[in-house]
């Protein structure tokens, strides 16, 4: 069912739902929610409008989520209305069209749920949340994992006793599939990384192993340090250890790396290390880089907590400017995008060179996993990857272009226009909203300069909304399909 706008959906809704015959009225709606489901539109998305719904009895229905702080943000009404005389809630809210939001349903003041209408979830460190996807945010296709693909091996829990914190601290380690061909490999060290190497969260195995396969990255090594205590996995110490603690950051840039080299065929050189973090973990990596500018010379920043300690923007501010290639993300949408800012503006007056991105996204694993190949493409992608300091994928240098497609909506076939610059294997390929491989329109294959149209579609596609993603030579373009039958 297709509606010409945000204001005609509403007008159907609440005619629907206001309809004095209560049989009729029931019946209507019935068909109306029935169509809503099949075509995944709950919450019903048209343009940077949103209608969050929700069909049961209850006294009160509440939307909380990253758009208001999980109810820390008083300037978002996140109360329902009940429309008409129907058991239909409403709650109308605006969003950039490419934002990706985390959110929860609150019955009666106190009993959160999943949305039971919408099919999408994205996992946290404490459980799943529904999730809303605005019409121009793209599914980060790299998180799944890619079929026939050699896969890199993931060790168990390995203790570490360690003389500067001690205790003892789990790590585990990703060895690629091909590691053993490639000699000394560069190696990821990567703090909170139960949570990092979780396919339902940071899914960072499964992102490296589809790079490396599509030689989009070398094969690289990475470890994962767990902040919790082996022995009891409850206490988690990674306010403490990620805190700009001295102890914490010699035990990884001395005794985990000794370790970890002693141990494999690595790059035992700082050009040839990389840490990688998030929030507490983001403000650690930035810490790390100071301390032990001769061991890591690659950080990784994810949505800073640099709030918890001001004093990390004296430490490059105060400081000459150290041999550091730093990738650096926030969210803008109640994420840390005022203190990465603040940082960014530190990095640029010291003329660092470095790579930035901001996203319509908030403090969630559905940002961060998202934006694990960008910074592996940065610190290993080759040529192709080069540093920005901007918010705007178009600085990249583009060796590839997607034109559009037309028709678009389509109903049985659409066509991709495209344009190389520079030889190379691209391959295309088509899913639907649920991350499932529609169609490979092609795998891998050579294109000289010039320009190029791919037929897409075929009579079995079922209506809905579908992403296709270019890629090749470290670059993706992606874009959206409409199939109305």
């Amino acid at each position: 069912m297709a509606w010409p706008s945000f204001r005609a959906f509403i007008d159907t809704l609440t005619a629907t739902a206001t309809i004095d015959d209560g049989a009729l009225r029931q019946q209507r709606l019935d068909t109306l929610w029935q169509s809503l489901l099949a075509e995944n539109r709950v919450p019903f998305v048209l343009g940077d409008s949103v209608a969050f719904l929700y069909r049961g009895q209850a006294e009160s229905v509440h939307w909380t989520g990253d758009f208001n702080r999980w109810g820390g943000e008083s300037g978002f009404d996140n109360r329902g209305q009940r429309v008409g005389a129907s058991d239909v809630w409403l709650l109308c809210a605006q969003f950039p069209t490419n934002a990706r939001l985390d959110y929860k349903i609150v019955l009666n003041g106190s009993q959160w749920i999943l949305d039971p209408a919408n099919p999408f979830v994205q996992w946290g460190g404490y459980g799943p949340n529904s999730e809303l996807r605005m019409p121009a945010w793209l599914y980060p296709q790299e998180t799944l994992r890619s079929p026939g693909i050699a896969q890199g091996s993931l060790s168990a829990p390995i203790a570490l006793s360690s003389a500067h914190l001690g205790y003892k601290v789990n790590i585990r380690v990703y060895t690629p599939a091909v590691g053993q061909e490639m000699g000394e490999l560069p190696v990821l060290y990567i703090t909170d990384g139960h949570e990092y190497a979780d396919a339902r969260l940071g899914a960072v195995p499964v992102v490296l192993d589809n790079l490396i396969a599509d030689g989009r990255v070398e094969p690289v090594l990475a470890v994962f340090i767990d902040p919790r205590n082996p022995e009891n996995p409850d206490e988690n110490r990674r306010m403490q250890e990620y805190n700009l603690n001295p102890r914490f950051a010699d035990f990884v840039a001395q005794e985990l790396t000794a370790y970890i080299d002693s141990t494999y065929r690595t790059r035992a050189d700082a050009d040839g290390r990389a840490i990688l973090g998030t929030s507490m973990g983001g403000l650690f990596a930035a810490y790390l880089g100071t301390r032990h500018t001769d061991r890591f010379h690659l950080l990784g920043i994810q949505s800073p907590a640099f709030s918890y300690n001001h004093q990390i923007y004296s430490l490059y501010a105060g400081a000459a400017v150290m041999p550091l290639r730093i990738a650096m993300t926030t969210g803008v949408i109640h994420d840390t995008e005022e203190g990465a800012r603040r940082m960014h503006k530190v990095l640029s007056d010291k003329g660092y060179a470095f790579d930035y991105r901001e996203v319509n996204e908030s403090h969630s694993w559905g940002n961060w996993r998202a934006l694990v190949d960008e910074i592996l493409l940065y610190f290993w992608g080759g040529e192709n990857s080069v540093g920005r300091s901007d918010s705007d994928n178009s600085a990249r240098p583009a060796t590839f272009q997607v034109c559009g497609n037309y028709p678009n909506p389509f109903n049985e076939q659409t066509t991709i226009e495209f344009s190389v610059r520079h030889g190379q294997n691209l391959s295309l390929v088509v899913y639907d909203l649920l991350g499932r491989r529609a169609q490979t329109v092609f795998q891998h294959s050579y294109f000289a300069p010039g320009s190029y149209r791919a037929a897409v579609g075929t009579a079995d596609w079922p209506s809905g909304i579908y992403s296709y993603c270019l890629q090749g030579s470290g670059e993706r373009r992606s874009g959206r399909l409409t199939c109305i039958k």
